[in-house]
């Protein structure tokens, strides 16, 4: 296992080769970037390393902007992704989870807030003046809910991780599911719906699990470039290690957002970003670049 340093001088890690051999071949690292083998402790650069010695000469902007782009980024490997979280420990801290999030969420409530509420009002204007027709119009709202919804939130998600990464973002990185991911987004939207209703159907705690285990769907999409398929089976086969866990802070999280209901109804504007980040914290902590 390796950590290393960003030039964003933060520390990431530790993961595996294969991991830092895809971040090489996706340009967010190169052979002067900073890099420990855990087992020994001491830091050198990759190009001193012989397992590394084809690594691109890139200047090291890794986790900047520049350099990782969402649209050059390379697709990830499926199994690598997977090999990594359980090599990382699909466990989460939940009270860190919250924790964190409330800070983050406090030192830049504007750049949060504002995004999250406007990305929400678009998908609210698109599909509720159909779901209140009755009859043809709550499909048709459905239906634009599926298109619009799934972009949306995967922009939005997309905005969050860079941020809390450390990356420059901006209002308008939050459409970018339509401009990265369209059809892997909508695709998502439809057969996960379908399933996760067929399986309530059938016996309830089929469509209860299939929602769980799919939570980290979206992030993997945008974050790790994986068709939709791809991005399912790999949150399943990951969340489904610690699922209870992963239920239960998608309660937690949902129990802060609903706060803000209670709260004369307006209050869930400014909960429901903080149920993101709770949500987007432990996708960090379990697929991100960067643990804690």
């Amino acid at each position: 296992m390796y950590k290393i340093i960003g030039g964003d001088g933060k520390e990431y890690g530790p993961v595996t080769a294969d991991q830092l051999r895809q971040w090489m071949q996706e340009g967010r690292i190169n052979s002067e970037t900073k890099v420990m083998d855990t087992d020994c402790g001491q830091w050198t650069t990759i190009g001193a390393l012989p397992e590394f010695g084809g690594a691109s000469t890139r200047v090291d902007d890794s986790f900047s902007r520049a350099a990782v782009s969402p649209g050059l980024q390379s697709p990830g490997d499926p199994d690598v992704i997977i090999q990594t979280a359980i090599a990382r420990g699909v466990n989460v801290d939940i009270g860190a989870c919250v924790s964190r999030a409330w800070e983050f969420y406090k030192s830049d409530f504007g750049g949060i807030f504002g995004p999250v509420l406007l990305a929400f009002l678009i998908m609210a204007v698109v599909q509720v003046p159909f779901e209140i027709i009755p009859g043809a119009g709550s499909v048709i709202g459905s239906i634009l809910g599926m298109i619009v919804g799934g972009p949306m939130t995967g922009g939005l998600w997309l905005y969050l991780i860079h941020k809390k990464r450390g990356q420059p973002v901006q209002l308008g990185d939050i459409f970018n599911g339509f401009r990265l991911a369209f059809l892997p987004l909508l695709l998502l939207s439809v057969v996960s719906g379908i399933l996760v209703v067929l399986g309530i159907f059938c016996c309830i705690i089929p469509g209860i699990y299939l929602a769980i285990a799919w939570t980290f769907a979206i992030p993997l999409i945008m974050d790790k470039r994986l068709d939709f398929w791809q991005a399912m089976e790999v949150s399943r086969k990951v969340v489904t290690r610690n699922w209870f866990m992963v239920l239960l802070i998608a309660i937690v999280a949902s129990i802060l957002a609903a706060l803000g209901v209670i709260a004369c109804c307006i209050g869930v504007i400014f909960t429901l970003p903080l149920q993101m980040l709770i949500m987007m914290f432990a996708y960090e902590d379990i697929f991100g670049a960067q643990q804690g």
